[in-house]
């Protein structure tokens, strides 16, 4: 007897699930405990029965004829589509979004013109479909609330205390630094004073006095260095701007690197965004720590060193526009002024009305004009105008596609030419649009799209979340570590920039290198700290993400490589095709793999297990094509193995795509990805919908999707031209 939930599907779905389906997915036998004759209509999950059945893996034994395959398909996928955008007319894509912590600083920042980092103080955000944008694991609780209030509490005293001062320069000399406790004692063992120089002949420590005064506040400082490589044969040497955490001491932050040369003195400046206390330490990173200069027992007179004149720090450049929020007595004006800046629209006046209220009442009651204003404006910040965007279903307002363009492209509120044109009902429209993403991407702030994308979508973010064995990968080191990401960013945004096709992120003939970056990937003729353009060397195996050394580390565990990690980011990641979750109650079994020696005949060991060989088949040739790149990103042809990092066993490398295709390494089998162009295009498109609108892709989304990849073909699906086409799309102009 068919099941009242097959009735309900239309005679074209009902005649072919019973046909094909009911014998493997219904009463008598639910493979994957999946059954089919009672499944709801509405249920998604006609969407993976639709995606399978498409792809040829359902029915798996006798395919069933193309003309009922389509038939099925094309009725399934009519129905879905209609329900989808149903749904979202009713109900709208996006539930409530409040902002992430990173939106929620650079907001803050934004608002109050302060240079602060709050971040640490909130929660950590859930990742939703590999971005932590999306609305569904965007929740709120009573500790987010008082996260919220603390660091609204620590912003504000920041802008309170941040009065108008004309920009100070103050300067340290060689001989002031060599007076001080951290580098006093170490004078002839790793430093030097010879007439007015200071001289280092090791890596400085966080705790050794080679940095600037601290920033009297948070703010943009220009920092300046007086100083020479000396005893380098003429080399220069990369000296890193790192700034050191509040109290000096502890983990930096490289700010930039700047080539000191040799011979007369030279003064290198560079703006660094510094919180209060803050300072800028120098570090020549090609120099030996304190542990290999004693091991080596070298003598300081005859070694390579950096010999510093002065520094000196100036600043701040910038005054901040909070400070005029404590200015005056009446605190009607400041919060008709504030609270529609900090909600990012038009606020009714009763609402701010309420907020003056809370500020006067304080006041009656004793408090004085500043505190009261502080607790009104960390109201303000800790409402729901403030935390959340406002959204409704449909068509959205000006204000909210105001909001929803710069918090994608900015990362943060919406400036005054975004709110005047949204004020006067012109933002919307395609041409408006267009001409603003053009300018949001010429404006600074466009590099916190390209930070905050690159790393979550290229894993960036996890750059530093594995330590490279010291032993195994003696070579690494924070010149390196530093330089790594650098390139991904600015190969992304030069694809970006040029409107180069995506296609690009998986093969490209040039890449972006400084001298160590270069040395790491052995190619010549590249000297200094400077990122630049070059063009591979014929036979290089670079060229693209897949292969920069960035890429390779966050997908490697610091000791061994695992083709499995790295075949499930590429399926992920590159493809849009990432691998199914074991089904239901297998996951956790691992297969037999005694007696297995290599990699390949222990994931061998996979293939032969039925409830893994599906999932291994797909995952197993990108992690193989990726085999030749230890740790570190760097080529090999053989793996390190024992305590020392001797020669062991060739590098097992090759393999053959789930369709049969062989390939023996990285560079045929980005040849075969290649060959899908429109599958890598529809990937990072998604990627893009996915980040801008805050909700996952719907079955309704995918005719846009088609639309756009139809749209941004003859530009041969241009990054630039897809991000156009994200904008001006039916899920981004709607909630």
């Amino acid at each position: 007897m068919i099941a009242l939930a097959l009735l309900l599907l239309a005679q074209t779905d009902q005649v072919f699930v019973e046909r094909h389906c009911v014998e493997c997915h219904g009463p008598e036998v639910q493979k994957a405990k999946l059954r089919l004759d009672t499944l709801a209509p509405e249920s998604e999950t006609w969407t993976r029965v639709l995606d399978r059945v498409r792809s040829g893996e359902m029915p798996p034994q006798a395919r069933p004829p193309r003309k009922d395959v389509e038939a099925f398909t094309s009725a399934l996928a009519a129905r879905l589509h209609q329900a989808s955008l149903s749904r979202q007319r009713r109900d709208g894509r996006v539930r409530l979004r409040r902002l992430n912590r990173t939106e929620y600083e650079n907001t803050l920042r934004d608002l109050l013109g302060l240079r602060m980092d709050v971040k640490e103080l909130l929660p950590e955000d859930n990742s939703v479909a590999g971005f932590d944008t999306v609305s569904e694991g965007l929740d709120i609780s009573s500790a987010h609330l008082l996260c919220y209030q603390e660091a609204a509490e620590k912003a504000l005293t920041a802008a309170l205390k941040d009065r108008p001062r004309p920009p100070a320069t103050t300067l340290v000399t060689a001989s002031q630094m060599a007076a001080l406790r951290g580098v006093k004692g170490q004078l002839g063992k790793y430093f030097a004073l010879r007439d007015s120089s200071l001289i280092c002949f090791t890596q400085v420590p966080p705790y050794t006095e080679v940095w600037t005064p601290a920033a009297p506040v948070g703010g943009r400082y220009r920092v300046r260095l007086s100083a020479a490589a000396v005893h380098t044969a003429g080399r220069s040497l990369p000296v890193a701007f790192q700034r050191l955490p509040d109290g000096a001491v502890g983990t930096s932050d490289a700010a930039g690197c700047l080539d000191v040369p040799a011979g007369a003195p030279a003064v290198l400046e560079l703006e660094v965004d510094l919180r209060e206390r803050q300072r800028v330490l120098f570090n020549a990173w090609t120099l030996p720590v304190h542990s290999e200069f004693d091991r080596a027992r070298k003598k300081p007179e005859t070694e390579p060193g950096l010999a510093i004149d002065f520094i000196e720090l100036e600043g701040p450049l910038d005054r901040a526009a909070g400070i005029g929020l404590f200015d005056g007595r009446d605190p009607d004006p400041l919060l008709r002024a504030f609270v529609p800046r900090a909600a990012r629209r038009p606020v009714p006046p009763d609402v701010i009305d309420g907020f003056v209220r809370f500020a006067r009442t304080r006041m009656e009651r004793g408090y004085s004009f500043t505190d009261a204003m502080m607790a009104a404006y960390k109201a303000v910040l800790c409402s729901p105008s403030f935390l959340f965007l406002a959204e409704a279903p449909g068509r959205l307002d000006e204000y909210a596609v105001a909001s929803r363009l710069s918090y994608f492209l900015w990362r943060s509120m919406p400036d005054a030419v975004l709110m005047e044109l949204a004020a006067q009902g012109n933002l919307s429209r395609r041409e408006a649009l267009a001409a603003q993403v053009e300018r949001m991407l010429r404006d600074p702030k466009a590099q916190r799209f390209i930070d905050d994308f690159t790393g979550q979508w290229l894993d960036l973010r996890n750059i530093n979340a594995t330590s490279p064995d010291p032993v195994l990968y003696g070579e690494f080191d924070l010149y390196l570590f530093w330089s790594m990401p650098r390139e991904t960013k600015l190969f992304f945004t030069e694809v970006l920039d040029r409107n180069l096709g995506v296609a690009t992120f998986v093969q490209s003939d040039w890449t972006f290198v400084n001298e160590r970056l270069a040395r790491h990937y052995g190619i010549p003729g590249v000297e200094g700290s400077a990122f630049r353009k070059i063009v591979l060397p014929e036979g290089s195996h670079r060229g693209g993400v897949l292969t920069q050394a960035a890429i390779l580390k966050v997908t490697a565990d610091g000791t061994r490589t695992s083709p499995i990690l790295r075949g499930k980011w590429v399926l992920d990641r590159i493809l849009g095709k990432p691998p199914s979750p074991p089904p239901p109650g297998i996951s956790g079994i691992e297969p037999d793999i005694r007696g297995a020696t290599t990699i390949r005949q222990q994931l061998e060991k996979h293939r032969n297990t039925p409830a893994c060989a599906g999932c291994h088949r797909q995952i197993d040739p990108p992690g193989f094509a990726l085999e030749t790149f230890d740790v570190i990103g760097g080529w090999r042809d053989s793996y390190r193995i024992g305590k020392k990092g001797s020669r062991g066993p060739d590098v097992e490398k090759g393999d053959r795509t789930p369709d049969g295709r062989p390939f023996k390494d990285i560079d045929e089998y980005k040849r075969i990805l290649l060959e899908d162009e429109e599958q890598l295009a529809r990937n990072v498109l998604q990627k893009l919908l996915v980040f801008a609108t805050g909700a996952d892709l719907q079955f309704a989304d995918r005719e846009v999707v088609a639309q756009i990849l139809s749209e941004t073909r003859a530009s041969g699906h241009g990054l630039r031209s897809i991000l156009h086409a994200v904008v001006a799309s039916r899920p981004f102009l709607n909630q």
